[in-house]
């Protein structure tokens, strides 16, 4: 699969090369989305790097700013009582860009356990354009119980309350994607994770996927395309939504051409599934020895390693530091044509201004 895991603790300079490997791709003509933007910061990226940190550039590269256009999801300026931060455009999702499976997941409806409150939402859906007009034609319906009305108008509130879904798209994602990098603002997406709509960030990770998908079929998008997923285990919790559904587009994805990018600092919050399937692996000098030695092991079991070669592989690795000049050591591993190559290197600094280098 077209999948690369990033990781390193905290500090450790993730975020960096992540931007590095971000802006590289925009500027070599990919699609690029980073779904992900936890702490806000994609949005200093139009800025040109400063100087202090240019000595960390490739000799060849131009400071430059990237023109990202940063997304706020309405969902968190509502419920946190926030005004839009500096930087960002306000967006949403369409009800009529969304498909009814995820409709009922915004409404926390189980198919299975609670058919009856499915089957009534299911008559509607695609009837109506609006979370309003939902709720109007199933409260007007005199053959729905009052019980299945009175829950599903508190849920639909809920979501009309919060601008989950709106009647029109704020923002239409793809067509910014056609002539800019986009990063999606998912700052504070813990706050709302304990409340009445826990599952919109996560559902707003799912939905932009899938509005990608689809137009990379339909050849809208034409051009490789990467998609970045910082602090993924938060988005990829076993159970959850995002973590049913991605196993079973990845091969669909790699088909497409369309590159996922997910980090996070420890490897035991990473699913089975992810280390496995992951093309490109790379981390810095500070991973726990225990982590690296899962990874290892995981392709040893892929390639039938005898166990000398996991030591082996450990041996060369024992050297990785930060030089005198504070620039760390990284390690990509390449798994690819029944190979698992291992590569030390230091990582030039992005060309566009980091948030956290801001003189």
């Amino acid at each position: 699969a077209c999948r690369a895991l990033g990781l390193a603790k905290t500090r450790g300079g993730k975020t960096a090369i992540l931007r590095r490997i971000f802006e590289r791709c925009y500027l070599s003509g990919w699609h690029v989305v980073w779904l992900t933007d936890i702490k806000d910061e994609m949005k200093s990226s139009v800025y040109p790097q400063s100087k202090k940190y240019r000595k960390y550039l490739h000799k060849e590269d131009i400071p430059q700013g990237i023109p990202v256009e940063t997304l706020r999801p309405i969902f968190f300026t509502k419920f946190l009582n926030e005004k839009l931060p500096e930087g960002n455009t306000s967006y949403s999702i369409s009800y009529n860009s969304i498909t009814l499976s995820e409709l009922l997941i915004a409404l926390g409806i189980n198919r299975e356990s609670q058919q009856e409150l499915a089957n009534t939402v299911s008559l509607y859906y695609d009837m109506v354009d609006s979370l309003d007009a939902l709720k109007t034609r199933i409260n007007d319906d005199i053959r729905i119980p009052k019980g299945i009305k009175r829950i599903l108008s508190t849920r639909i509130e809920i979501l009309m309350k919060y601008e989950i879904f709106s009647e029109e798209n704020s923002i239409d994602i793809i067509e910014s994607l056609k002539g800019k990098p986009v990063s999606i603002n998912m700052n504070k997406y813990r706050n709302v994770g304990i409340s009445d709509i826990g599952t919109a960030p996560m559902l707003y990770v799912k939905i932009i996927q899938r509005l990608i998908r689809e137009a990379k079929e339909k050849e809208i998008l034409k051009g490789k395309i990467l998609q970045i997923i910082d602090e993924a285990p938060a988005f990829l919790e076993k159970g959850t939504i995002s973590y049913d559904e991605i196993q079973k587009v990845i091969a669909q994805d790699a088909y497409l051409g369309i590159y996922v990018f997910l980090a996070t600092q420890f490897l035991t919050d990473v699913p089975d599934f992810v280390l496995a399937q992951s093309r490109y692996v790379i981390f810095n000098h500070n991973l726990p020895y225990d982590d690296v030695k899962r990874i290892l092991k995981e392709k040893a079991r892929l390639y039938s390693w005898h166990p000398s070669q996991v030591e082996e592989r450990m041996l060369e690795l024992q050297y990785l530091r930060v030089d005198k000049s504070g620039w760390r050591h990284w390690v990509l591993y390449d798994d690819f044509d029944d190979e698992f190559r291992g590569i030390i290197f230091k990582p030039f600094m992005s060309v566009s201004l980091h948030e956290e280098t801001r003189q």
